[in-house]
């Protein structure tokens, strides 16, 4: 009997070692985009950042608003690919801050939340600071 459900056993092992679960879609996207950009960054000698993909997006808008007195068909793709600079750099900068680590000063997380009670507490110290200093000195 003991033999049976060994065998049994070792069957259903040998099925779970033959299925592999399917990678998500979203992370085959992500892997495939950074090795296409991990090939050619190199190339291009820089880290592209949000920053640089709305300066390049404006620049290309800007040009082909000039462009359309001189070349009209150009206008219109011109406009397009500024588009799509803009929409990749809000989605680059989206991208970048889901994996961002906390901000941090010498080892302690800096805390953002908003607290009213220090906010005036903060105010209030100071404005006392201020109020001390432009008395003078007692005598």
């Amino acid at each position: 009997m003991p033999q049976k459900y060994e065998r049994e056993i070792d069957e259903i092992l040998r099925r779970m070692d033959t299925y592999l679960p399917r990678e998500p879609l979203h992370r085959r996207v992500r892997r495939r985009v950074r090795s296409w950009l991990g090939v050619w960054r190199p190339w291009l000698g820089v880290r592209i950042t949000p920053s640089h993909l709305m300066v390049a997006g404006l620049a290309l808008a800007t040009l082909s608003y000039l462009l359309r007195a001189f070349l009209p068909s150009l206008t219109a793709p011109a406009s397009l690919l500024a588009l799509a600079l803009f929409v990749g750099a809000i989605a680059l900068s989206i991208a970048q801050s889901r994996g961002r680590r906390p901000a941090s000063w010498r080892g302690r997380t800096i805390d953002y939340s908003p607290n009213e009670g220090l906010l005036w507490e903060g105010w209030l110290r100071r404005w006392r600071e201020w109020r001390r200093t432009r008395r003078g000195p007692r005598h």
